[in-house]
C-alpha cells in the first residue's frame, strides 16, 4: 500500500470515530517507547471453575468447601498449599494438578491471583442486583454474550471492537513500520483484538507457523508459476471498493506471512521447552498440550522481536473445555494441569531469552462457575478468580476479592471479608467485586497507556469503579 493510500485509510477510520481530535491526541500520546513489552491473553473458553484453584483451607471455611462443593471438593491431603505474602491470617491451597502455578506463586513470587473478577458496569451491590436498580451486563450467564463483554470490554453496546484492539490503535505506531502487526491471535479470530484502525488490524498464526495463502494449482504447467500468477492477480487495482479491500488485505498477508517466515527461521522450534509439543506429543494425541503448543509460538515471536524491530505486543492463546455441567471430575485435572505446563514452560522460556520482566500473562473467560456442585460438575456463574504471572508481576500475592465461605443454618455464605456483606446471587454464583474493566486497565497501564482520556478510549467504565489499577504490576 502506498503512503498516500495509507494516509487516507487512516483519516478515514478516525474521521468515523467521535471526538477526533482527541482520538488524535490518545494516538499520539502512547508512545514512543524505549522499551519492549508483551501482553498474552489466555482465554478459557466456556466458564473456567476457579474455586478449585484457589481454595480456602482455614478450619471452618474448609468444612464449608467441602460442604457445599460436594463432589467437587478436593481432598485435604492433595491440595497443594499457597504461602501468600498477604493473606492476612487466612490459609489457602490449589488444586494438585498445578504444582508449576504453586511453585510461581510461593517460590519465584512471580504469579499473583486475582480473586473475584467479573463484567460489570458499575459497582454493584447483593441488593441492588435483587431489585435491579443499576444497569446490569446484558444477557448474564450466557456464553456467547459474557464472551464478548470480557473480550469487548463495553458490555453496554453491541460489540464493535475489543480492548486489546483499541490498545493497539493507541500504541501500534511505537512499532514503526514493522511487518508485523501489533496484535498476534495464536487461535484463530476472536474480539478481543478486533481494532478500529486498519493499521492495527490483528494478523493470525496457527502454532506451527504462519498461515500460508497459496493458489490452488501448485503445478507448472507451460512454465508458469501459479503462485506468481495469483499474487499478480491478487494487486491489480479495481474498480469495486469491496474487491479492492479484499485483495488489500490478502496481499498484505501473503507479504506479512514471508516476513514471519523468514524471522522464525533461526529461532529453531522451541519444542523441548514446552510440554506436549514434542516428537511424543506430534505421534501421540493423548499427551499433546494445545496451550503449551500455542505458547510455543508466542515465545518464537517474542524471541524474533528485534527482527521485526517492535516495542509493543499482545498475543492471543486460549483453552476450551471448561463448560463443566458434566464429567468435571474427569475435566478438570486434565484441563488445569494444561493450563500449569503452558503457563510455567511460557515464564521459564522469558527468563531463558532474558525478557522475564517484559512479558505479563493473564487468564481470562466467559465468566465463573457456581461453587455449588449439580450432581457431576458446576453451572454458569459470575466472578471468578484468574491467575497472572510474569517478571514485572508483584507476586506471591492475592488481590481483589476472595469471600469468606462459612455454614449458617445449612445454607451457604459467601461472605465479602472487606464489608461482611453477601456475595452469593444464587447457586454460589458470585456478584463480581472486582471488575473486568480495572483488571484490564491494570494490564493497559503497564503497557504504556497512562493517560485518563487513553484509559477511557480502551475502557470506557473504568472511571466507575473508583481505581483504575489493582496494583499487581510493579
Amino acid at each position: 500500500m502506498n503512503d498516500r493510500r495509507r494516509f487516507l485509510k487512516r483519516s478515514a477510520a478516525l474521521a468515523g470515530l467521535p471526538l477526533f481530535s482527541n482520538a488524535m491526541q490518545s494516538a499520539l500520546a502512547a508512545g514512543p517507547f524505549a522499551d519492549y513489552r508483551a501482553l498474552v491473553c489466555v482465554f478459557l473458553y466456556g466458564g473456567s471453575d476457579s474455586h478449585n484453584v484457589v481454595i480456602p483451607t482455614a478450619a471452618s471455611e474448609w468444612s464449608a468447601y467441602v460442604a457445599k462443593r460436594g463432589g467437587l471438593a478436593q481432598p485435604s491431603a492433595s491440595v497443594i498449599p499457597l504461602s501468600p505474602l498477604n493473606a492476612g491470617g487466612r490459609t489457602y491451597a490449589t488444586h494438585p494438578a498445578m504444582p508449576k502455578v504453586a511453585a510461581l506463586f510461593n517460590t519465584d513470587r512471580k504469579l499473583a491471583f486475582v480473586g473475584n473478577v467479573g463484567v460489570l458496569l458499575q459497582p454493584t451491590t447483593l441488593a441492588q442486583y435483587n431489585a435491579k436498580s443499576v444497569p446490569l451486563p446484558p444477557q448474564l450467564f450466557s456464553h456467547s454474550d459474557m464472551q464478548s463483554h470480557w473480550q469487548s470490554g463495553e458490555p453496554a453496546l453491541p460489540f464493535s471492537t475489543g480492548w486489546g484492539g483499541r490498545m493497539a490503535d493507541l500504541l501500534y505506531t511505537s512499532n514503526g513500520g514493522s511487518a508485523l502487526p501489533l496484535c498476534v491471535s495464536v487461535s484463530g479470530s476472536n474480539q478481543f483484538m478486533v481494532a478500529g484502525q486498519p493499521d492495527a488490524a490483528p494478523y493470525q498464526v496457527s502454532p506451527n507457523g504462519p498461515i500460508k495463502i497459496r493458489a490452488w494449482r501448485d503445478w507448472d504447467t507451460n512454465n508458469a508459476n501459479p503462485q506468481k500468477v495469483y499474487t499478480d492477480r491478487i494487486v491489480v487495482p479495481r474498480f469495486n471498493k469491496l474487491e479492492d479491500e479484499y485483495s488489500e488485505i490478502v496481499a498484505r498477508s501473503m507479504a506479512t506471512e514471508v516476513a514471519v517466515t523468514a524471522a522464525l527461521a533461526p529461532i529453531g522450534s522451541f519444542r523441548a521447552d514446552f510440554p506436549g509439543t514434542g516428537t511424543d506429543a506430534q505421534t501421540n494425541p493423548t499427551i499433546t498440550n494445545p496451550l503449551s503448543n500455542q505458547m510455543r509460538m508466542v515465545a518464537r515471536l517474542i524471541a524474533a522481536r528485534a527482527t521485526f524491530g517492535v516495542k509493543r505486543q499482545v498475543f492471543f492463546v486460549s483453552l476450551g473445555g471448561f463448560d463443566t455441567h458434566g464429567d468435571q471430575l474427569v475435566l478438570e485435572p486434565k484441563l488445569l494441569g494444561l493450563l500449569d505446563g503452558a503457563l510455567d514452560a511460557l515464564y521459564r522460556k522469558t527468563v531463558a531469552l532474558g525478557v522475564a520482566s517484559s512479558v505479563t500473562t493473564f487468564t481470562a473467560s466467559d465468566f465463573g462457575r457456581t461453587y455449588t456442585f449439580n450432581g457431576s460438575g458446576s453451572d454458569h456463574g459470575w466472578g471468578g478468580h484468574h491467575i497472572v504471572v510474569g517478571g514485572s508481576v508483584v507476586g506471591g500475592r492475592l488481590y481483589g476479592t476472595f469471600p469468606v465461605a462459612g455454614l449458617s443454618g445449612g445454607a451457604l455464605t459467601l461472605i465479602d471479608p472487606a464489608n461482611s456483606a453477601s456475595l452469593d446471587v444464587g447457586q454460589g454464583r458470585l456478584l463480581p467485586t472486582v471488575a473486568t474493566d480495572v483488571y484490564a486497565s491494570t494490564l493497559a497501564q503497564w503497557m504504556g497507556i497512562t493517560q485518563a482520556g487513553e484509559l477511557a478510549s480502551v475502557l470506557p467504565h473504568v472511571g466507575s469503579f473508583g481505581t483504575n489499577s489493582l496494583g499487581f504490576l510493579g
